[in-house]
């Protein structure tokens, strides 16, 4: 979070970043073919964190703030991917690798929206937020790779 930012926008901000992360995740595992049957559901998965992370953005602006561009991953984001790829080639599991990470990017996103409900968050989101924070990654994101 920013000093410089007051603290629901800040914490809408950190939403926005988890939320395009965990639907990159989920557009790469379906795109490298390791989501299997599971590939339907992951992409309505990635729209809605895609739509949440829009709902934050037209928050963070009705704040009169600048949400933050999410159009191309961080470099975090491109060596993690990249590590999850060689580990997935080195084990021959590609599903499994996919999985792990699709649930560690969810697990990021529902630990940021849990941070975020401390703060006093504009009612057109809070709700939504509420509902992501009450999730379970293991109960949001299918196991196909078994």
């Amino acid at each position: 979070m920013s000093l410089l930012l007051p603290p629901e926008v800040a914490a809408m901000n950190d939403l926005i970043s988890a939320a395009m992360h965990c639907a990159r995740v989920l557009r790469h595992a379906v795109e490298n073919g390791a989501a299997g049957d599971a590939a339907g559901t992951l992409e309505e998965l990635a729209a809605a964190r895609e739509a949440l992370a829009e709902a934050l953005a037209d928050a963070v602006r009705d704040l009169d703030h600048t949400p933050p561009d999410e159009g191309l991953p961080h470099e975090w984001e491109v060596l993690e991917s990249t590590w999850a790829d060689i580990r997935a080639g080195m084990s021959g599991d590609a599903a499994r690798v996919a999985r792990d990470q699709c649930l560690t990017a969810e697990r990021r996103l529902i630990d940021t929206a849990r941070a975020a409900t401390g703060e006093a968050l504009p009612d057109s989101v809070a709700g939504t937020v509420s509902k992501f924070a009450a999730a379970s990654a293991d109960g949001v994101i299918p196991d196909w790779s078994a």
